[in-house]
């Protein structure tokens, strides 16, 4: 069986072929939406000139007599969207000097992580029926991922905390006319990139880490097995986590050698 998110086709038989072009999937299939539900988007936009849609889709999609309600939309976001990122990466690291975030106290950024970890079991079980709709894992595993989330959330908040202790850490040395010490700072931005077949908490290993680091981060995950990091940057909104530390893009065009190429 294959699903197709996003483009509503369910089947088990026949040989695979394009999709037809849909209008409302089409209007749909832009940026941008946070998804709070299955099928709910609470914000569409349409930008001015639209690539074919048998462009955006790959050339093996299933095809079925069966429509079903869609799940969501896959969202393409293009390199006007990936620089914006860029640049809300860079006010994040840059507010205030540096002290909303990156110079930020290990303790303070934890507080966020607790935080992220205590939503993510708050929903845990709405976060789990979206995991399996979206990949089609069964869905205890899929609330066994949600646990497995949260404590990775907590891990590394754990670890935020402990790095406060550790920083100027005096190294010894043989000679008494020098003094050394460990100064841990953070790297700066960057682009984590996440498959589909534990889209959550794959992301979750990669944007904890970097959080607790200080580190601004551009997460670009499988785009089509997404909608439970769009759940991840709603929690994060809710929890108060400073604007542009975590930004979502989702794109076919490249997106990945735009993250690994990136200057800046």
């Amino acid at each position: 069986i294959e699903l197709i998110v996003g483009a509503f086709t369910l089947s088990s038989a026949g040989a695979p072929s394009v999709v037809s072009p849909n209008p409302s999937l089409l209007a749909l299939a832009f940026p941008a939406f946070t998804a709070h539900g299955v099928g709910q988007p609470t914000e569409v936009a349409i930008p001015s000139s639209t690539p074919p849609f048998s462009a955006l889709l790959p050339h093996h999609l299933a095809q079925s007599s069966t429509t079903f309600e869609v799940l969501t939309a896959c969202i393409w976001r293009f390199n006007a969207h990936f620089d914006c990122a860029v640049a809300a990466t860079r006010r994040a690291l840059n507010r205030n000097k540096g002290n909303d975030w990156p110079s930020a106290s290990g303790a303070h950024r934890a507080r966020y992580l607790h935080a992220i970890a205590a939503k993510v079991i708050e929903r845990k079980d709405h976060l789990a029926k979206l995991e399996s709709l979206d990949c089609g894992k069964p869905l205890d595993e899929a609330a066994w991922d949600m646990d497995d989330v949260a404590g990775c959330f907590e891990f590394y908040a754990d670890l935020a905390e402990k790095l406060d202790g550790k920083q100027k850490a005096p190294v010894s040395l043989p000679m008494e006319t020098f003094k050394s010490y460990v100064l841990k700072e953070t790297i700066d931005v960057v682009g984590l990139i996440t498959p589909w077949n534990y889209p959550l908490l794959m992301a979750a290993w990669k944007v904890a880490p970097a959080l607790a680091a200080g580190c601004a981060t551009i997460l670009k995950p499988f785009e089509l097995a997404s909608v439970t990091c769009l759940e991840l940057a709603d929690i994060c909104k809710e929890v108060g986590l400073p604007p542009g530390v975590l930004n979502i893009l989702f794109m076919y065009n490249r997106l990945e050698i735009n993250l690994v190429t990136e200057e800046q």
